[in-house]
């Protein structure tokens, strides 16, 4: 039995927006029937089948009938361009049926399409200079990655801010602000990673310096697009004018086309500052922030927030203070480097090395991990000849001389990538974990050094439990949820340049009260506490801000999926009851309560760094036992099988379909392992499986039937028996037996005044955990793949 997998079709990127979403769009860039649209030119870079190029039209053409102009005559309002012939083509078809519509004779309207519509690459020469009044679309999303090498190194010589591995829509960004006219405007929703990741440096540059923002609204679970897609979208307008004010605005999943309507008219007031409405809080900020700078993200509150604090308060680090922010050391091999053994070599070479486990109680607590440190206290590497039970240690670890800094200086192989600054190893230091869900700042009192997954934060000026408690707040954490990666599950990705993104006051304009306030905060882990006493010393309302213990402390995708969860379930019922078709299972076959999920999941993939291509939603995997099995997200890399996801969820009838749920559990993944076995059919890499739940909590019955066996006992497991414990016991047993590698499982219900609540009740299989793991596989996938 052999099986190859399919060749993988081309990607363009194409992704296909609500109508409402562009209406939205053409209104906040201006381009409305009132003006006299006939004397303006239109750009569309990536036109595709005509989701914005059709409203357009349709709005050119009222335009043009009401001030009276010549449909024929309109050859220079709009250019439009795709790749695509099969794209050119429909494109082409809306333009001619609206004008036909319209009272122009065929010939005239097939002609002028053919002027409006053409087929080009857009980032390659052949693209009409015409200076645009408006540009807008949705610009494909296709990874520097997945080009082929010349067309990537086109696309580089000609836009300076695709840099990095990055993608396409960064280059129509550059292209169409280069267009604008004086005045002129970019409206797209697209995703808006370019804004904080390092690829989009260079553009947010750009903007910042020549352009201006009119308009970001954040839309991550909004349903803007025809498709369910995980591509953090939101929507920004861009101009060719100097910076004023800027509008931004954070949605939820409840936010659709009437409160999208009312933020368009509220945002057409340059006097309103706050605006409100279902699913959406908007602020106006009165500047936006300079170049040079990452861009933030977060709710309205919380970027006025980071606004103000950059305008009146410093760097933490800052030389003025001496305070400086760092990373602890990478050795490059950490099973040589690292050791319990405090005789692995001479005294003076074994450096007490501080680690993540050391800090997980709030307080610094060594766990007896020495660095065996091949430099002295000068920094320069010591002779071997002069420490041979150093030699002897590092000489017992081959793979120290495999690295690349040992190769490229084979007479320095023992050296560790970083060298040990040991001016900092007796000065307290707070110390930060690399990857956490809050900031958790531990002091380190001296005499220890820090290992690579650990930042640190050094002073000569600050008392560093009074810094510590300022660190611990919700205005330090405020800072990185603002401008950080955040990783699935809320787990956000510390690094030093994001922490030298907090502002803090001047250290010796703080006063004793104050001070005292913070250190008893940092001894006692005390948030609030911490957070009260430093916005007296920042002169903050911590409401205002959301700051207080009531507010928005930190975005959480998991509680964003339940609502979208809920919500998609609720709207299927209510269009199957207008069908007349309630209660007949066609719900559960619909199935787009799922695909929110299965996009968010997929995303764990690309974040982990697989290409969009190579992961996909409810793909057919060949089966043995079977013909094949459809699963919700299948992971690919260089034609390999990386990873296989099934999802499912439990609304109501549990006692009818649990065992059914387990059971196809079982032979899904026995199926596809038995293809592997037998014919190695996905590839070398083996398969690699989650299977996550999504419960509904008050669907339990409230009367259970006993199960007693004939002839053996039941596991005293199941005892206690509610259908969510036999899922979460599943799941457990799944891991563990290594049927399946990694799981989730969500709870969730609605709560009395409608919100919706959530829970992850097995700690093993949690949103985060499946991130990680799944980052985990990736990694092994691409380093194993690397020379195929």
């Amino acid at each position: 039995m052999t099986l190859t997998a399919p060749t993988p079709t081309i990607n363009y990127g194409e992704i296909f927006t609500r109508r409402w979403v562009v209406d939205v769009l053409l209104d906040i860039t201006g381009y409305t029937a009132d003006r006299d649209l006939g004397s303006l030119h239109l750009l569309e870079p990536s036109c595709g089948s005509g989701a914005f190029l059709g409203p357009a039209v349709e709005r050119l053409i009222s335009s043009a009938q009401a001030h009276g102009r010549d449909l024929t005559m309109l050859g220079d309002a709009v250019r439009a361009y795709d790749l695509q012939l099969e794209h050119v083509k429909t494109a082409r078809q809306v333009c001619r049926d609206l004008l036909v519509a319209a009272g122009v004779s065929e010939d005239a309207a097939t002609t002028l399409a053919k002027i409006w519509v053409r087929r080009k690459d857009f980032l390659l020469p052949g693209v009409d200079d015409l200076a645009a009044d408006v540009a807008i679309g949705n610009p494909p999303y296709i990874r520097y990655d997945d080009l082929d090498a010349s067309t990537a190194a086109e696309y580089r010589r000609a836009w300076i801010t695709m840099k990095g591995r990055g993608d396409i829509y960064v280059g129509f960004y550059e292209r169409c602000l280069s267009m604008l006219k004086p005045g002129g405007q970019v409206g797209f929703i697209c995703a808006d990673r370019w804004m904080r990741n390092q690829y989009g440096e260079v553009l947010r540059d750009l903007v910042s310096s020549r352009y201006s923002v009119q308009h970001v609204w954040t839309m991550h679970d909004v349903d803007a697009f025809e498709s369910a897609v995980s591509a953090y979208p939101a929507i920004t307008v861009l101009a060719n004018r100097p910076q004023g004010t800027s509008v931004v605005a954070d949605t939820t999943a409840a936010f659709g086309e009437s409160s999208a309507q009312a933020l368009v008219k509220w945002a057409s007031d340059e006097s309103l500052t706050h605006f409100t409405d279902t699913g959406v809080r908007a602020h106006r900020l009165p500047h936006w922030f300079p170049a040079g700078e990452m861009w933030p993200t977060g709710s309205p509150a919380r970027l006025a927030l980071i606004e103000r604090l950059n305008d009146d308060f410093t760097s933490l680090h800052d030389e003025a203070t001496g305070t400086r922010v760092a990373i602890g050391i990478a050795t490059g091999a950490d099973k040589a480097y690292v050791t319990k053994n405090a005789d692995a070599a001479e005294p003076d070479r074994m450096l007490p090395l501080s680690m993540r486990r050391d800090l997980m109680s709030g307080s610094f607590e060594w766990q007896g991990n020495y660095l065996v440190n091949p430099w002295d206290a000068d920094g320069n590497l010591v002779d071997l000849a002069d420490y041979p039970r150093l030699a002897a240690h590092l000489s017992a670890h081959p793979a120290i001389k495999d690295r690349f800094v040992a190769k490229k200086n084979p007479d320095r192989w023992h050296r560790t990538i970083d060298k040990v600054n040991a001016s900092i190893i007796d000065k307290p230091k707070l110390l930060l974990q690399d990857m956490k869900a809050h900031i958790h700042p531990v002091l380190e009192p001296g005499g220890y050094y820090p290992h690579h997954n650990l930042y640190y934060v050094v002073s000569e000026t600050w008392d560093m439990e009074v810094l510590g408690g300022i660190l611990l707040s919700r205005i330090a954490q405020a800072f990185i949820e603002a401008y950080c990666v955040r990783m699935r599950g809320g787990t956000l990705r510390f690094q030093a340049q994001y922490l030298k993104r907090i502002r803090v006051p001047d250290p010796t304009k703080i006063d004793a009260d104050t001070a005292d306030e913070l250190r008893r905060a940092f001894r006692s882990r005390d948030v609030t506490l911490a957070t009260n006493a430093a916005a007296k010393v920042y002169g903050i309302d911590p409401v205002k801000y959301e700051l207080d213990e009531g507010g928005v402390t930190m975005p959480d995708d998991v509680k964003s999926l339940m609502v979208n969860w809920w919500a998609a379930k609720n709207k299927a019922v209510a269009d199957l009851a207008a069908q007349g078709k309630a209660g007949i299972g066609a719900q559960a076959r619909n199935a787009k309560h799922m695909q929110s999920l299965a996009a968010f999941v997929r995303q764990m993939f690309v974040d982990a760094g697989l290409s969009d291509h190579e992961v996909t939603i409810d793909t057919v995997i060949p089966g043995y036992f079977r013909r094949s099995k459809n699963w919700d997200v299948v992971a690919m890399h260089k034609g390999h099988l990386v990873a296989v996801v099934e999802l499912k969820s439990q609304e109501k009838s549990p006692s009818n379909n649990a065992n059914n749920r387990i059971e196809e559990a079982i032979g899904s993944i026995v199926d596809t392992k038995t293809v592997q076995e037998i014919s190695e059919a996905f590839g070398k890499l083996g398969v690699w499986s989650a299977w996550c739940m999504t419960f509904n909590r008050d669907c339990e019955p409230k009367r259970r039937n006993g199960v007693k066996s004939k002839h053996f006992p039941l596991d005293p497991e199941f005892a206690d028996f509610s259908y969510a414990g036999q899922y979460g016991t599943a799941i457990e047993r799944f891991i563990s037996q290594n049927l399946y590698q990694a799981g989730w499982m969500v709870r969730t219900w609605v709560n009395d005044d409608g919100t919706v609540g959530y829970d992850e009740p097995v700690s093993t299989a949690t949103a985060e955990t499946l991130s990680t793991l799944i980052e985990s596989r990736v990694q092994f996938a691409i380093k194993a793949l690397r020379n195929e």
